[in-house]
């Protein structure tokens, strides 16, 4: 088994409670293993989602970078169908810059 890493990074001007896709990924299996979140102003909070449903831990995010290591690794597997990862938005307060990244490892074997 062969591990590369890699970021997702995403990074919304004006976030509204919503969900927002950052990438699609077909014939993968990865891991997201870790999570930094930070506005430029404001705060609102984030949760991960896979095509449409919520995974993980609710995360508030202020204009301090948040960083965390995953206590639960969320494992998607796109090996035979294609999934979104995404990311929900709720409790928006004048949030601004809203920047997402999610520390990846793909998994082959």
């Amino acid at each position: 088994m062969s591990v590369a890493s890699e970021s997702i990074y995403d990074i919304v001007a004006t976030p509204a409670n919503q969900t927002y896709t950052v990438k699609r990924i077909f014939k993968q299996k990865i891991q997201i293993n870790g999570l930094s979140l930070q506005t430029s102003s404001g705060t609102c909070s984030v949760q991960l989602s896979v095509n449409g449903v919520a995974v993980g831990s609710t995360y508030s995010v202020s204009s301090t970078v948040n960083e965390f290591t995953l206590g639960t690794v969320i494992e998607i597997d796109a090996t035979s169908a294609s999934k979104s990862i995404q990311f929900v938005v709720t409790n928006n307060s004048s949030a601004a810059n809203l920047e997402v990244t999610m520390a990846v490892s793909e998994v082959t074997s």
